[in-house]
């Protein structure tokens, strides 16, 4: 009895929490996002799953072939974008602040698109 009804409260918790997240996408960016691409909170990179925006970072290099290190500072929100939550990353080339991007996880696939200035590893 007991099994049964904590199988019951589990499942109405997924589903709750389910129908109150906003949409996700499975495209390489939101249809909806404004500026540049990865650059600009108002359009990030779409990421699949909690892990999805360090994979990403950790999947690319700068289109000189150099690498760089990142550092998650945070996360914010914005209306023209249907995510829960946008990270934000600290990039470092050769030390140096180089700037920030932006990601969103939690997505239904990570983007193929490639920010300016960057390329596959």
């Amino acid at each position: 009895m007991i099994r049964a009804l904590l199988f019951l409260f589990w499942e109405f918790l997924k589903h709750s929490v389910r129908n109150r997240l906003k949409p996700r996408i499975k495209a390489d960016k939101f249809p909806t996002g404004m500026g540049s691409f990865g650059f600009e909170s108002t359009n990030p990179i779409p990421c699949a799953g909690f892990h999805g925006p360090r994979r990403y970072l950790e999947a690319i290099k700068f289109s000189d072939g150099k690498s760089f290190r990142f550092e998650r500072q945070g996360s914010t929100g914005e209306e023209n974008i249907p995510a829960e939550i946008i990270d934000y990353y600290d990039i470092y080339k050769d030390g140096k602040d180089f700037g920030q991007l932006f990601l969103a996880p939690f997505q239904k696939r990570t983007s193929r698109k490639l920010p300016e200035g960057f390329s596959q590893k």
